[in-house]
């Protein structure tokens, strides 16, 4: 996938207080990552799902607009298949599955460090003008 660094999660403040980085981003595909850390834990002590969340509608919504349309999350479906680690970076991958006038279809996954997945979502979003 091309770099292209004028649509870097670099110039947005939540993602860049949530330690995101761009990995990758091109026409309807997006890769971007995250290295926990401890102010990511959840109340167990453990890294915190909505961390995995986020990451996936970052990327979700950086390959939707990376069609060339304005985009907004209107449904999605995650499923957690493993704990995330908190070592290593995490990577979500997102790819515009449908293209439509009026929605986007994304689909995604996180993976650790070692290749194994975390996660998985499917997001539909709106076109809106």
């Amino acid at each position: 996938m091309p770099e292209n660094p004028d649509r870097s999660f670099e110039e947005h403040p939540f993602a860049r207080h949530l330690g995101f980085r761009t990995v990758a981003l091109g026409t309807g595909l997006a890769e971007v990552a995250v290295t926990p850390q401890p102010e990511h834990a959840n109340f167990l002590g453990s890294l915190d799902g909505a961390l995995v969340t986020c990451l996936i509608d970052h990327a979700s919504a950086y390959a939707a607009s990376g069609l060339g349309k304005n985009v907004v999350g209107a449904q999605f479906s995650q499923n957690m298949l493993r704990p995330a680690p908190f070592e290593g970076e995490l990577v979500a991958r997102a790819r515009v599955v449908h293209d439509g006038r009026k929605t986007v279809v994304t689909e995604a996954e996180v993976t650790d460090a070692r290749g194994k997945i975390v996660a998985r979502a499917s997001y539909l979003h709106m076109v809106v003008d």
